[in-house]
């Protein structure tokens, strides 16, 4: 059992071809495949000129294309990781499309369904493609901002070169729809236009623009009016220009803005994507007000999402699509809201296969089968917090939210012993709920502190951790004590300090049995992971050794799975067989792994999730192991941080995404039932 661990990763191809339809592999025959409600950070959305019922969307996931006007959506290509992104229809031949993104500029031939890299970004040349625009013609002329230098394509986007355009900071550009060579380009040194096709370029002069109001940021044109022009600096300043630019007025704004939309029909009718959500003016920018009815708002009646882009269906301009993205680093779990009737209400459709929203945990109820309860986070690092919860009680194929009542949660625990039970828990302190979570009862605020961590032991006893301590109710929630400390900070710590309960597990076959992998801190300023043991329902505890994630065997609770890492060896995989008595190296691996999971039919098949190597398989205790990730190497998905198995169907796993996100499910072939 100390073999090498091995690994046979797929070769990245270069090319990304294959059409990839709607119906993709069911997860029974061994692939990935999304679950989920869909979401993430969209960064840009473009609509197909002629079937308006086709989208493209650039997600820090990738690039996703959707067929039915938002409600389902395939991943059809990578553009490069997260930040930025851009796509572009040629609105003359809408089956030409460009996409680009952190790290690749891609073209399609067939309206998004396979897509050819045609320049990819390399360790002497990096790409940040922020913005696309295409001037139709034959062949089409593209633009691309690439980190705020101007390149441009003559041949449809296969072959790319610099503008002569001499100053960085491009930001936005915008083609007047009758007359490809006129262009106009916000940038940080300020607006320009081009009646050239972007040859040279002339500085316009709108009105002079405060150090307060940010940088010239989004610039349109009216379709129906193309000399009417529209201009928003980042600090939400608005200037309207009747005459292509020649002269302009001011006008109070709001906010950071990222794109500007006009109505097709109504040159008056503009919409704005901005960090305070979608404004919408329909005096051609004297006055401005919110339109974000349906959108997702925090407890305080505030939007807690930043829209990134805006586009209007130019057949019917009564319906919209927002791309959702962070504000202040919060939740990612947005992705696309529609309109139908042009942005007085927004609502967010199931998006089935848009695979962007972050999770942080997998939970399952153990007395209703089928029920799958998901937390979406809202802020990354350690320790993480959540946005909300989502819950399937079909096993995954449909989900709904869950407790949004009680505020951000971050996390779930069932009581094994009651069935309906349910405890919750985060920065409003912990709730009960004895009906499934129909209504809650608050049992504690735990002096003011957030709590992340949950789990029910013996008769009812509940322990709950936040950033630092341990606390203890052994009356269902009526009184509560702390046994395990949060100190003083250790000198040039930048970590929570005291106990820091990373994880519990409890032994099913003998609930006052708890582990708990716990963060200590380590002088100078140093942390160190341990596991530590209770056998009686968390009232005392002791260290039974350094260690990481831990994984307790359902068949056989002896067994147990620790990761640890060794300062002098590195990474180590230790296995127990007398509950963590005496422990026995298993393997040594190259990457530390985030997550262990057990098979309920076998002690010997372990499951691992490794970051950047995806999901792994032993069956022979942890001595050797193979890949999982068939559907996750397609989608650059293998930087997973979790990995849980469905207690109600053998061989059904789930795991998640880090900063790109998604939510996955796959049916082992090798597991019981599998095939």
């Amino acid at each position: 059992m100390n073999a090498k661990l091995s690994y046979r990763l797929a070769a990245a191809s270069v090319l990304l071809l294959g059409a990839l339809t709607a119906s993709s592999a069911r997860a029974g025959d061994g692939r990935w495949t999304p679950t989920g409600p869909g979401g993430g950070v969209v960064y840009s959305l473009a609509i197909d000129t002629e079937n308006s019922s086709i989208l493209h969307a650039v997600t820090k996931g990738g690039l996703y294309r959707s067929a039915d006007g938002g409600v389902s959506w395939v991943w059809v290509a990578d553009v490069g990781g997260c930040c930025t992104g851009a796509v572009a229809v040629d609105p003359a031949r809408p089956w030409l499309v460009y996409a680009g993104g952190s790290g690749a500029l891609s073209r399609s031939e067939d309206r998004g369904r396979t897509w050819i890299r045609v320049i990819s970004a390399s360790p002497r040349q990096s790409l940040t493609i922020g913005h696309l625009a295409v001037a139709p013609g034959r062949p089409s002329t593209v633009f691309a901002s690439d980190a705020g230098r101007l390149l441009w394509s003559h041949d449809d986007g296969r072959t790319w070169e610099r503008n002569p355009f001499d100053r960085d900071g491009v930001l936005n550009l915008a083609v007047h729809p009758r007359n490809p060579a006129i262009l106009y380009m916000a940038s940080l040194s300020g607006l320009f236009k081009s009646v050239d096709g972007g040859r040279t370029w002339t500085s316009l002069h709108p009105p002079v623009v405060r150090s307060e109001d940010g940088d010239f940021r989004a610039v349109t044109l009216a379709p129906s009016s193309p000399e009417t022009v529209y201009l928003a600096t980042s600090e939400g300043r608005f200037f309207r220009s009747r005459d292509g630019g020649g002269s302009w007025t001011a006008f109070p704004g709001f906010g950071f803005v990222h794109e500007l939309a006009v109505d097709p029909r109504d040159p008056a009718t503009v919409w704005a994507a901005a960090s305070l959500g979608v404004w919408v003016s329909r005096d051609a920018g004297e006055s401005w007000k919110a339109a974000n009815r349906g959108m997702p708002f925090d407890r305080r009646g505030l939007i807690d999402r930043d829209v990134r882009t805006l586009v209007v269906d130019p057949s019917s301009p009564e319906i919209l699509y927002a791309g959702l993205g962070e504000f202040g680093g919060a939740a990612s779990d947005g992705g696309v809201a529609k309109s139908t009737n042009g942005g007085r209400s927004w609502w967010i459709e199931p998006q089935r296969g848009l695979s962007g929203a972050r999770f942080g945990f997998v939970r399952f109820d153990p007395s209703v089968p089928g029920a799958v309860y998901a937390g979406l986070v809202r802020m990354p690092g350690e320790p993480v917090t959540y946005w909300r919860i989502v819950r399937s009680l079909d096993g995954g194929r449909r989900w709904e939210p869950f407790a949004e009542r009680l505020g951000a949660l971050g996390d779930l625990a069932f009581d094994p012993a009651a069935p309906g039970v349910v405890i919750a828990a985060g920065e409003e302190g912990v709730w009960r709920s004895a009906d499934g979570g129909a209504s809650w009862r608050r049992l504690s605020r735990l002096d003011g502190r957030p709590v992340f961590r949950l789990a029910v032991a013996a008769r009812g006893t509940i322990l709950a951790a936040g950033g630092c301590g341990l606390w203890r109710s052994a009356d269902r929630g009526r009184t509560w004590r702390q046994v395990l400390p949060c100190g003083p900070n250790p000198p040039g710590s930048e970590y929570p300090a005291g106990v820091e309960v990373r994880d519990f597990a409890v032994d099913p076959s003998s609930p006052r049995r708890v582990y708990a992998r716990v963060i200590l801190p380590d002088a100078p300023g140093g942390m160190v992971e341990w596991l530590l043991r209770s056998g009686d329902a968390g009232e005392t505890w002791r260290i039974v050794r350094d260690g990481g994630p831990l994984a307790i065997a359902p068949m056989d609770p002896r067994v147990l799975y620790l990761g640890r890492l060794n300062p002098v060896d590195g990474y180590e995989l230790l296995r127990s067989e007398d509950r963590g008595g005496t422990w026995t190296l298993v393997t040594t691996p190259d990457r530390p792994f985030e997550a262990l999971a057990v098979a309920s039919w076998d002690p010997d098949t372990v499951y691992a999730a490794v970051p950047g190597r995806g999901v792994l398989r032993s069956t022979d205790g942890g001595a050797t192991w193979a890949p999982l990730h068939n559907g996750l190497a397609r989608m650059d998905r293998l930087d997973v941080r979790g990995v849980v198995l469905d207690p109600w169907h053998p061989g059904r796993l789930f795991t998640w995404g880090a900063d790109k996100g998604g939510l996955f499910e796959l049916r082992d072939p090798e597991a019981p039932g599998g095939r």
